[in-house]
């Protein structure tokens, strides 16, 4: 009963970032970015709410013609870092932690990242910038 209790509180804590090819022909080329909690702007433009906790996993569409996700890491050096330590690869994947302690004031920290993917058949890496958002 434990283990399927924990099981459950890990599945709510997680968020699944899915990164798309939305346009290759564009320099640079363009991503469509979408979550698991139903956010699907169809373009760049994502700000994805997160919670102290979360562990959120980016996952390559590699059948849209993202052939790897490079690295993750914050736009602004002077921006809140949602995220605690380091980016951990999973295979194709990347995976951080929200921080486990609330920050001040509530709802208003933002973090400006950036998604360091490549595309098949173009050896050079791109970046994109949407928005992770601290709520309580």
């Amino acid at each position: 009963m434990e283990t399927n209790q924990n099981s459950k509180v890990m599945s709510s804590n997680a968020i699944i970032i899915t990164v798309s090819l939305k346009n290759s022909n564009s320099n640079p080329p363009k991503l469509k970015l979408k979550d698991s909690k139903g956010k699907n702007p169809k373009n760049e433009n994502l700000t994805t709410d997160v919670f102290p906790g979360n562990v959120i996993t980016w996952i390559p569409n590699d059948s849209s013609g993202v052939s790897e996700l490079t690295d993750i890491k914050l736009k602004n050096k002077d921006g809140t870092n949602l995220l605690e330590g380091s980016i951990s690869r999973l295979g194709n994947k990347l995976q951080g932690k929200v921080i486990g302690e609330p920050l001040t004031p509530p709802g208003k920290d933002r973090m400006v990242y950036q998604i360091g993917f490549k595309i098949y058949g173009d050896d050079n890496e791109y970046w994109s910038d949407p928005v992770l958002q601290m709520n309580y």
